[in-house]
């Protein structure tokens, strides 16, 4: 830790909310899915907005995850321990890679650790068990929609609203809005980022 290299200049803290999305490099998939990366840690301070959360690695979905914790550490105080929950060999392993993904990262730095634990999914599909909301929130993210009404009928599913109440809101059938979601899935599917 002594001959550690930082920068030296003053930061401001970053502060964001998450939401349903959890993204990670296609590299993590596999540590995901085994369960050997049960943590993910990002600069600034993240605040979910959620605890169930979609993950996606490489543009993919990889399952639905329950965030069970998040704690708040800098950079410096980053331990072994952290470094083997988020699936790397050593804190060192993994201060490499934070660096590659925040070039300029600081040992002063605020990074928000998440613990999560991937549900386990029995059929392995992966999309077939996609839920409305996750669906539209996919439909939103990856531009998968034909017009005006369908995003603002998606935005309105992703807002908690259900499919009844999206449908009366709308003036259309339920059936409607599945078939929405069902060519959502259909397009999702053809981009590969819900498996077949």
């Amino acid at each position: 830790m002594a001959n550690e290299k930082w920068s030296t200049k003053e930061k401001s803290v970053r502060r964001r909310k998450i939401g349903g999305l959890l993204m990670f490099s296609k590299d993590y998939a596999e540590d995901i899915e085994s369960g050997k990366k049960k943590t993910t840690i990002r600069l600034g301070i993240l605040t979910p907005s959620r605890r169930k959360v979609t993950i996606m690695s490489g543009g993919k979905v990889i399952g639905k995850a329950v965030i069970e914790s998040v704690e708040y550490t800098k950079v410096k105080n980053l331990t072994d321990k952290d470094a083997k929950l988020d699936g790397f060999k050593s804190r060192e392993a993994l201060i490499s890679a934070l660096r590659k993904h925040y070039p300029g990262i600081d040992k002063e730095d605020w990074v928000t650790i998440i613990r999560f634990s991937l549900e386990k999914d029995e059929n392995k599909t992966g999309s077939d068990s996609a839920d409305p909301v996750s669906l539209a929130r996919l439909g939103l993210a990856f531009n998968v929609f034909n017009n005006a009404l369908e995003r603002r009928i998606l935005a309105a599913l992703v807002s908690g609203k259900s499919t009844i109440e999206t449908a009366k809101e709308f003036g259309v059938g339920e059936d409607k809005i599945m078939d929405i979601l069902r060519k959502v899935k259909s397009e999702l599917r053809k981009k590969g980022v819900l498996r077949q």
